[in-house]
């Protein structure tokens, strides 16, 4: 490498001097070689992701360093900063003309380029010299990456500490050389971790921690213990206490020692295959000699006793039956004791066994009879056969001594009594007419068509007609024939607009809207709807912008409506012409036109340009051009397309 030297005494200079110049700038420039296109210096940002200031800056584009001289972008969609070359021509010796200089330049737009190098600008990543450079060869204090990667080995001389996770994909061994022991710790690839401890090389014991949840340690190569998401399986445990947050099993003694309340309980069997409510479980208790005494069956609901019963204790009532859905005064109480032989034959029952009536039986469902034994059968209440009292079919002691004393005493040489039926009253007896007396039938039917009090006429079978009768109105009649004063003339519904007319003229009352301060409200409210419609009609709901971005063109929004308007410059080569700003909306569909720029001479008709627009971006395109040489002055440009953005500065004119 060259290094340039200059001293006084008028030294001359060659091409080879600046040769040895470029070289020194391009070797510097050579530092760079390898990494992806980022931001060596400037192009700060300031501002908000719809409106952001890129200051000018140094970029490192496709092997050269060029400038860029910042511009205000809408970071709401990725902006491109793309490379760009121009050459320049000089006169060398001979008056020859060649090329004397190569400008490696960048511009910014927020089209994605398909044939040029560029770099990517969004509102969460900037790529500068301390990521693609410095991140490229060392590790940085500040990445903007969630991580760097290092591909070779790391040697720590000291310790390492980390405030952080340490992340392993393959493998961490933990190694003491004094005592030939290992602890390895892997995930497998079915997502398994495992933990091993190794003593001179071999495998003494190992932990699993299954993708399925289970967990399992080992030793020697043998399971010793399995923990599932619903239970702990132990190959032998040898403990003298048994402790959860609530139970406790100490020796022979399973209890609740946790609840400090009068409800603590053990619950056994509460759920069932793979702890839910599908399969029913049964509990059994044995004597300790394999022959079952219990079994609460979970299919059938049902308890079993398969041993005798002793009820021993001070309570009152040593047995009790309970219906939980149903109170004792109900008739679909059903709760009984029943007897059964081998084949489940229903012998006999005690209890409320009817639904139809609310009695305590004692039934006997075979041929046999029912035994009372005791020294005496008391009983309270009244004593029926088949519903019927007795004391109606047989008379009692004391009403057959009432009867028999008042019986008519058999005197000798007496026909009936102790005063004989004589003619006399057997006269007095034929004297009584039957016609002249009101036997049992006439009163009862007398007196079944009589009005009682108590109904106040409701058995009256036609109100109407006993109103006809008494000259009185009705309920009905006084309600269709006078107005109430609990509806506030609402019951004037039925009148005809005529009759409404001649009520309002009787008591001096105008028709709802055509009274003077109804007509003066409606007036009020129209003048004030003008006034609404001159003030508000042509205002834009969404706001107005205007703006002018120096190329001679004036941009005005009003809500979603965007004007294009005013003298340019036509395009000196195809592609980007101009660019919409950033404060006016972008086209939602896609635009074009045409200019021409010459007029008069039929030779400059032809002479224009075709331009075009693609929805939702901001870069106007030149496609096509017509004899591009003739072109120079400014010519008239106009366009109006609708877009989907808000005006940047609409809360200003809501």
């Amino acid at each position: 490498m060259r290094e340039y030297v200059a001293k006084t005494g008028g030294r001359y200079t060659y091409i080879e001097d600046f040769i040895g110049l470029q070289e020194l700038s391009l070797s510097l420039a050579s530092i760079f070689d390898g990494c992806k296109n980022f931001i060596i210096s400037g192009c700060k940002t300031t501002g908000n992701n719809n409106n952001m200031d890129i200051s000018a800056g140094y970029v490192y584009i496709n092997g050269k360093i060029r400038h860029f001289e910042g511009a205000t972008v809408d970071l709401s969609n990725p902006y491109y900063i793309v490379e760009s070359e121009r050459t320049e021509s000089v006169s060398y010796a001979q008056n020859a003309t060649q090329q004397g200089c190569i400008y490696y330049e960048c511009f910014g737009t927020n089209e994605l380029p398909l044939d040029k190098q560029y770099i990517k600008i969004t509102s969460t990543y900037i790529p500068r010299l301390k990521d693609e450079f410095f991140g490229k060869y060392a590790v940085t204090l500040d990445s903007s990456f969630e991580q760097q990667t290092i591909s070779k080995n790391i040697v720590m001389e000291k310790d390492l500490h980390v405030k952080g996770n340490i992340i392993n994909r393959t493998g961490i061994s933990i190694k003491n050389p004094d005592k030939q022991v290992e602890l390895e710790g892997k995930i497998t690839s079915e997502g398994n971790a495992q933990f091993a401890f190794l003593k001179d090389g071999k495998e003494s014991s190992r932990l699993l921690f299954g993708f399925d949840g289970m967990i399992r340690f080992m030793s020697n190569g043998i399971e010793k213990l399995v923990i599932t998401p619903t239970n702990v399986a132990i190959n032998e445990l040898m403990t003298n206490e048994i402790r959860s947050k609530e139970l406790l099993i100490s020796g022979t003694d399973i209890y609740n020692y946790f609840d400090n309340s009068e409800n603590g309980s053990v619950n056994i069997n509460r759920s069932g295959y793979d702890g839910g409510v599908t399969k029913s479980r049964h509990f059994n208790v044995y004597n300790g000699k394999k022959k079952l005494l219990f079994r609460s069956d979970g299919a059938t609901d049902m308890n079993y006793s398969y041993c005798t019963i002793n009820e021993e204790s001070s309570c009152e009532f040593g047995f009790t039956l309970r219906d939980t859905l149903h109170k004792y005064n109900e008739s679909a109480y059903i709760k009984s004791i029943a007897w059964k032989d081998k084949d489940g034959v229903i012998m006999g029952t005690v209890g409320f066994s009817e639904t139809s009536q609310n009695d305590l039986r004692i039934k006997h469902h075979l041929q046999g009879n029912i035994t009372l034994q005791g020294t005496k059968v008391n009983i309270v209440g009244e004593l029926q056969n088949n519903g019927e009292v007795l004391s109606s079919k047989y008379a009692s002691k004391s009403y057959v001594d009432e009867g028999l004393g008042k019986k008519v005493n058999a005197v000798s040489g007496k026909v009936l009594s102790d005063e004989n039926f004589t003619s006399t009253y057997k006269a007095k007896l034929d004297r009584i007419n039957p016609d002249d007396y009101a036997n049992g039938e006439d009163i009862s039917q007398a007196v079944s068509g009589a009005l009682k009090a108590a109904n106040n006429l409701s058995d009256v079978a036609s109100p109407e007609r006993s109103c006809e009768n008494l000259g009185v109105y009705t309920k009905t009649e006084c309600d269709s024939a006078y107005l109430r004063k609990d509806k506030k003339l609402s019951d004037l519904g039925t009148l005809s607009d005529t009759e409404k007319k001649v009520i309002r003229d009787l008591i001096d009352a105008a028709k709802v809207g055509d009274s003077p301060a109804d007509q003066g409200v409606r007036k009020i409210v129209q003048e004030e709807m003008k006034g609404l419609d001159s003030k508000f009609a042509l205002k834009s709901t969404t706001g107005i912008c205007t703006a002018r971005p120096g190329n001679g063109l004036t941009f005005v929004q009003i809500g979603g409506v965007v004007s294009v308007g005013g003298k340019i410059k036509p395009a000196g080569d195809l592609g980007s012409w101009f660019t919409i700003p950033n404060s006016i909306g972008a086209p939602a569909t896609f635009i074009s036109g045409n200019i021409n720029t010459g007029l008069g001479n039929r030779e400059d008709i032809n002479y224009g340009i075709s331009w075009e627009c693609p929805a939702e971006s901001r870069t106007i395109k030149v496609i096509h051009q017509y004899a591009p040489e003739h072109q120079g002055s400014e010519v008239g440009f106009h366009c109006t397309y609708v877009t989907k953005q808000k005006p940047a500065n609409a809360n200003e004119y809501l």
